[in-house]
C-alpha cells in the first residue's frame, strides 16, 4: 500500500486543498495529513480544521501537529527545526510521496526519502489561495465546503417571550447584517395546526428537532451572522413548565446545543416570570448570554456594539459584558 503525505494549516480548508487530496488519491492508496497549529495566522482553533478533513476524509490518518516550532524562515537551522517536527509527529510512518503546491516539497521528500509530487503551483487549476479567502472569506464562499462555510458563521439566538418582540429584533438584526435568520418553528406550529396551551410531550420534541433542522439548512444563505428566533432552548423550558420534565430526547438535544450558538442574547423584561426561567435554564446549563433591554433600535446598538468587539471562535465571556 502506498502512503502519501500533505502539510497545512487549511484555514481555512478550499478548492485548493480539495484538488490536492484527491489529486492524491489518485496516486497513493493511504493519506497522512498533518495540520498545524497556527494561532498567529487564524482565530480558527486546530482541532476545529482537523474535523473537517475527518468528516471529508474519513479514511485519511488527520495527525494534529500541536506545539509546532515558532521560528519561521529558510534558514537550515529553521528547516531543519520544522522537519524534525514533522518526522516527530509521524513516528515512524513510512510515506511513499510528499504532495504540496509549494516549492518546500522538494526539501521535505528528500527528509521523508520519499517522491516528490507538486500539485498546482501556480494555481492554475484552482485560481485560489488561502490568504485570498481569509481576506474575503463569506463572499468566496463558493470554494468552500459546506462543512466549513457553516463553521465559519457566527451563529446568534434570540431569546425571550414572543411579547419582548424578540421576531422584530431578529428580523431587524438579520436586516441590518444583510444575512438570514432562522424563524420560530413553534410559532409557526402552533399557528398552522391552530393548536393553543400546552402540546404533547412527543410535539416538543418535534419542534425542537425541525427548529434545528430548519436552522442547519440556513447557514449556506448566511453571510458572516446567523441570527436564530429562538432555539429548542425555550422548547425545553416549554416542556418543562408544562409537564413537569424535559424528556430524554429533547434532553439529548439540549445538551447539543451548548455548542450551538457562539452568543445568547435574552430579550425579556426582568418583570416577566418567563425571563427568570430562561435566566435559570442557561445558569444551569452555563451558558453565557447578554440581556438586552430598552427599544428595538436600542436593543439592536446593543447587539451591534457586542458583534464588533467579537470575534468567531472567542470565549464570549472575554468580553467583559455584565449578563444580567
Amino acid at each position: 500500500m502506498k502512503t502519501g503525505l500533505t502539510v497545512g494549516k487549511f484555514a481555512p480548508f478550499h478548492k485548493g486543498h480539495h484538488f490536492l487530496m484527491e489529486s492524491a488519491y489518485k496516486q497513493v492508496d493511504h493519506m497522512v495529513v498533518i495540520i498545524y497549529d497556527a494561532p498567529n495566522q487564524t482565530d480558527i482553533p486546530l482541532n476545529v480544521r482537523a474535523n473537517w478533513l475527518r468528516k471529508l476524509y474519513p479514511e485519511a490518518m488527520i495527525i494534529e501537529g500541536w506545539d509546532v516550532p515558532i521560528d519561521l524562515g529558510w534558514s537550515e537551522a529553521i528547516q531543519q527545526k520544522h522537519e524534525q517536527f514533522i518526522l516527530s509527529l509521524l513516528d515512524g510512518v513510512s510515506i511513499d510521496a510528499f504532495f504540496s503546491s509549494e516549492s518546500y516539497g522538494l526539501r521535505m521528500s528528500q527528509v521523508l526519502n520519499c517522491k516528490n509530487i507538486i500539485v498546482d503551483i501556480d494555481r492554475s487549476a484552482i485560481a485560489i489561495s488561502g490568504t485570498d479567502i481569509r481576506n474575503d472569506v463569506f463572499s468566496l464562499r463558493s470554494y468552500l465546503e459546506p462543512i466549513v462555510y457553516k463553521d465559519l458563521i457566527t451563529t446568534v439566538a434570540i431569546l425571550g417571550a414572543p411579547k419582548t418582540g424578540k421576531t422584530e429584533l431578529t428580523v431587524a438584526l438579520a436586516e441590518a447584517y444583510h444575512t438570514v435568520y432562522v424563524p420560530d418553528y413553534e410559532a409557526y406550529y402552533r399557528e398552522n395546526y391552530k393548536k393553543t396551551g400546552p402540546l404533547d410531550e412527543s410535539e416538543y420534541v418535534l419542534i425542537a428537532e425541525k427548529q434545528l433542522e430548519i436552522q442547519e439548512a440556513m447557514f449556506q444563505d448566511a453571510h458572516k451572522y446567523l441570527f436564530v428566533d429562538t432555539c429548542a432552548l425555550l422548547t425545553g423550558i416549554h416542556s418543562k413548565q408544562n409537564h413537569s420534565r424535559i424528556n430524554m430526547p429533547l434532553e439529548i438535544q439540549l445538551c447539543d446545543i451548548n455548542w450551538g450558538y457562539d452568543l445568547i442574547f435574552v430579550n425579556a423584561s426582568p418583570q416577566d416570570r418567563y425571563h427568570h426561567r430562561i435566566i435559570g435554564e442557561l445558569k444551569m446549563r452555563k451558558m453565557p448570554y447578554f440581556i438586552l433591554s430598552g427599544s428595538v433600535q436600542t436593543r439592536i446598538h446593543q447587539v451591534k456594539s457586542i458583534l464588533s468587539r467579537y470575534r468567531k471562535f472567542m470565549n464570549p465571556m472575554d468580553l467583559n459584558v455584565k449578563g444580567d
